[in-house]
């Protein structure tokens, strides 16, 4: 595997601690298939560093790399907002005619994205070697759908009711940016119906 991974010095030559504390990410370059990283994540994703995460990540995309692998073995927790920021980064990916594998979540990582309803939404893999075999199986992205969006929609719409807006204004917040976000999403999808 080491064979087709090289360290990239226009992404990051060595691992890359974001600030606010709590993640670091180390960038590598897939040589295997034309325009994918390898991002590998240690520590947590929160509110406080997700949009660092994402911004960096980004910045891989803009660098060329459409195809990305977040590898997560080492991600012990993510945030609504951490979530955020990857549905955002597979959005961008998939204009640019790539897609995300996310390798290895943890068990709690999974939890969220499950009980957000996204997890249907990735693709993913138990190696890197197995999520770089999605980018050359197929250059179509899979369908998203219609009726799974409206449904992750209403269980967005039910839980902004549910929410104590002055007690959790942080988690309201990121459950309106989340059904915000939905909202966009779902011309592209109703054009495919």
């Amino acid at each position: 595997m080491n064979a087709i991974i090289e360290k990239s010095e226009k992404s990051c030559a060595a691992a890359e601690t974001l600030e606010p504390a709590g993640v670091t990410l180390k960038v590598e370059r897939v040589t295997q298939v034309p325009d994918a990283a390898l991002i590998r994540c240690e520590g947590y994703i929160d509110t406080y560093n997700a949009a660092a995460f994402q911004h960096r990540v980004q910045t891989v995309v803009e660098d060329g790399a459409r195809h990305l692998v977040l590898e997560l073995s080492k991600t012990s927790y993510i945030s609504s907002s951490g979530v955020g920021a990857v549905v955002n980064l597979l959005k961008e990916a998939r204009r640019r005619g790539g897609n995300m594998v996310l390798v290895r979540p943890t068990a709690r990582v999974l939890e969220v994205f499950d009980l957000l309803g996204l997890l249907s939404f990735f693709d993913r893999a138990d190696s890197v070697a197995e999520a770089l075999r999605f980018f050359s199986q197929s250059a179509t992205q899979p369908e998203i759908p219609y009726d799974a969006m409206q449904a992750i929609t209403d269980a967005f719409k039910r839980l902004e009711h549910m929410v104590d807006r002055e007690k959790l204004s942080g988690f309201y917040e990121q459950v309106v940016g989340l059904l915000k976000l939905i909202e966009r999403l779902k011309p592209s999808l109703s054009a495919r119906r």
